[in-house]
């Protein structure tokens, strides 16, 4: 409106490559196989189906984010790309989200900046396949609440629909995201209408799908149980001690790093690199607006700001610290980020509020400096830890290993195996990766000594066969039905010392339970393609 839409326009591309500048220092140090090891090849198998439903954890559209990783590439790649688009895109909304609000370029360029890389004791922001679904449902919930904010400029109905049934697809892939779309609209309240004005009745628009979102996310957790997944997990502890313990817990481990971090963090070229970056971009971004007063950088609306972050904060870490994984600092710097990233924004510009008027942006951006300093440290630091824990070297090794042996096997084998080496954290993950590796030509089981954890997928070994019975809400939802195996339907594989090397049990394997009489095991004859090795 009078030439502000296409003036925030240009300013929001100049930020967005400083941005992409910033973001690439630590992003481009990322590996695309930063694997913990039980998530990643489920999510590459399911891709391939066109799978977005997750229907035992209540979450039709839990792999929408994680869907165009599968479509861009046929390995790995592809996720990594998307979750840094994701996480940049983030910064981007941001930015655009503060400005419209009101807020100084400067402090929104700092929080846009602070949002990518600043999340320090979340390794899962560093594991790109899984991490779609928090980077996916972080962008989606920023840019509905910036679709709502823009609808009120504009006075808009069209955009507030937009919104809304954003808010309500982000709810429905990750409820995590809930408590702060329910607060969003307290943003918009003090922001003047469009042109159009804004009805009453404009409220329903917003208030219908996000409301229905909530409904069907609290109904099935606490009435029709169909959450299982959430329910197993989660281990609800409602005490306001130990509540009040887990949220100090996430506030010190998304603040104190900034004082905190081995100092020998920062000496990467490309911490300082970074900090170089969102310096020349905030340089910039003041020539752009070279004599415009900073008029919404007074110390009451910068307090202000800073608790609104904080607040926000809150409510992103809301549904982990109601249970046990409020414990850790696992997935908890995605929501809350864009809350922590405005108020340590806020704080920078506050800080320099007492300088003269010409060397406050310096000294703010200074600061900022800082700040993505010691989070592009951290990126680069939490990556080493997952170039010595990843799980994908030996997963993949042992998948190349079954491939030498069995080049291609006969539809219907299901491939067992027998693992004493302990790479594989559930039966869920191995058969997923199997069915992968084959095409769904085959499936898998895992076995190894003293597990006993069957997630998803029951399987026994009786008279007949054996037998997997998949849950029930996931058998029509991933074209997962209940199978049996005969036992000449069985290659038997073992994975153990030396070296962890795969071998094919010529013999069914002593640690199953005993062939039934009459039963016939002839791995052989399901193999396809070329020779095998002998055990």
């Amino acid at each position: 409106m009078d030439g502000r839409a296409s003036r925030l326009a240009v300013e929001t591309s100049l930020a967005a490559l400083v941005l992409l500048a910033v973001f690439l220092c630590g992003y481009s140090a990322v590996s695309s196989t930063n694997f913990g090891g039980s998530d990643e090849w489920w999510i590459r198998s399911l891709g391939d189906r066109l799978v977005v439903s997750v229907p035992y954890a209540n979450r039709p559209l839990n792999l929408v984010w994680s869907l165009p990783g599968s479509l861009l590439s046929r390995g790995f790649v592809g996720y990594h790309v998307v979750n840094g688009v994701y996480l940049w895109l983030c910064g981007v909304l941001l930015y655009l989200l503060l400005r419209r609000l009101g807020s100084d370029a400067s402090l929104a360029l700092l929080a846009a900046a602070f949002v990518m890389v600043w999340a320090p004791s979340d390794r899962s922001r560093l594991a790109t396949v899984k991490g779609t679904f928090g980077s996916g449902a972080s962008m989606t919930m920023l840019l509905a609440v910036v679709l709502l904010v823009e609808a009120r400029w504009r006075g808009s109905r069209a955009m507030i629909v937009a919104a809304a049934v954003i808010a309500w697809a982000t709810v429905r892939g990750y409820e995590a995201t809930l408590p702060l779309l329910l607060a969003a609209p307290l943003l918009v309240l003090g922001l003047p209408a469009g042109a159009r004005g804004w009805r009453p009745a404009w409220w329903l628009a917003w208030a219908a799908p996000v409301g229905l979102a909530a409904a069907q996310t609290l109904g099935a957790a606490f009435v029709s149980g169909e959450a299982r997944y959430q329910m197993e997990i989660t281990r609800l502890d409602r005490r306001p001690s130990a509540v009040v313990s887990r949220m100090a817990f996430q506030y010190d481990r998304h603040l104190f790093p900034l004082v905190t971090s081995d100092p020998r963090e920062l000496h990467d070229a490309r911490a300082a690199l970074a900090a170089a970056f969102l310096l020349g971009g905030a340089a910039l971004m003041r020539l752009l607006r070279r004599g415009e007063r900073d008029a919404h950088a007074e110390p009451r609306r910068l307090l202000a700001t800073i608790g609104g972050g904080l607040a926000a904060a809150g409510l992103g870490y809301a549904p982990y610290v109601l249970s046990r994984i409020g414990d850790t600092t696992d997935r908890t710097q995605y929501v809350s980020a864009p809350g922590i990233a405005t108020a340590l924004a806020g704080a920078a510009v506050l800080a320099a509020r007492p300088l003269p008027a010409r060397w406050r942006w310096l000294a703010a951006a200074g600061l900022g400096c800082w700040v993505v300093a010691v989070g592009t440290g951290r990126i680069l630091a939490m990556q080493r830890y997952w170039d010595g824990k990843s799980l994908y070297p030996v997963q993949a090794a042992t998948l190349r290993d079954i491939k030498e042996l069995a080049p291609d096997l006969k539809p219907g084998t299901l491939v067992v195996l027998v693992d004493h080496c302990g790479d594989w954290p559930a039966v869920f993950t191995f058969r997923h990766a199997l069915e992968w590796t084959y095409g769904r030509r085959a499936t898998g089981f895992l076995w190894r000594p003293g597990f006993g954890g069957q997630l998803f997928y029951p399987t026994a070994f009786g008279p007949a066969g054996v037998r997997t019975v998949p849950w029930e809400s996931i058998q029509r939802a991933w074209d997962d039905p209940a199978t049996l195996h005969r036992y000449d339907e069985i290659v038997a594989v073992r994975r153990g010392t030396p070296g962890c090397r795969v071998s094919l049990a010529e013999q069914w394997p002593e640690e199953l339970p005993p062939l039934p009489p009459g039963a016939r095991y002839a791995p052989r004859e399901r193999i396809l393609g070329g020779p095998v090795v002998d055990e």
